[in-house]
């Protein structure tokens, strides 16, 4: 697994993946890093789990996580 998506794939094995994600997505936005560049990097390891043929479930929260950086959520849902 490329380096730059160990920090997301840790987060998704965490019992609440949505919400360890959300966290490290506030992380990088508060580091300086851009919706755009996430957005990147979250986008690639769907690519990844689809690769290494992971259940669609696993994809489920990023997914979730990428609608609330692109703002396809409720309000205070949003990130």
């Amino acid at each position: 697994m490329p380096d730059d998506l160990k920090r997301w794939r840790n987060a998704l094995a965490t019992d609440d993946a949505v919400q360890a994600l959300r966290a490290a997505v506030q992380d990088e936005l508060a580091a300086g890093d851009s919706r755009e560049q996430i957005t990147e990097q979250l986008s690639r390891l769907v690519m990844v789990l689809r690769q290494e043929q992971r259940p669609d479930e696993e994809e489920d929260p990023i997914l979730d996580v990428l609608d609330m950086l692109a703002g396809w959520c409720s309000p205070g849902s949003a990130l």
